[in-house]
């Protein structure tokens, strides 16, 4: 039986994100990706794999309204029409926002 020499190697990144950078969108691509080339006497590979986690950006604050959708009869228009909004902050420190609605 041959011995193999398997190398394991662990990478650290420092991400800068551009002020312009798009936030994370679910669907797409994820920004940093892993290529892993394998080769044995003979015989070579390549395989692209994602990361365990992903690198994304996000808003530094996102709303999430309740009830999100909300129909107006035109005919018996209301003068108020309550609704609930959960507000998340996403920075490790606090983040100055003023709220209006």
């Amino acid at each position: 039986m041959n011995n193999l020499n398997i190398k394991i190697h662990k990478y650290l990144y420092q991400v800068k994100v551009p002020e312009d950078a798009e936030y994370y969108h679910a669907y797409k691509e994820p920004v940093i990706q892993a290529k892993i080339n394998y080769e044995y006497p003979g015989s070579e590979t390549s395989h692209v794999n994602d990361l365990e986690g992903t690198i994304i950006v996000l808003p530094d604050v996102s709303l999430t309204l309740n009830p999100e959708d909300i129909v107006v009869n035109t005919v018996d228009v209301q003068k108020q029409i309550p609704v609930k909004v959960k507000v998340k902050n996403y920075p490790s420190s606090s983040y100055p926002f003023a709220l209006a609605i």
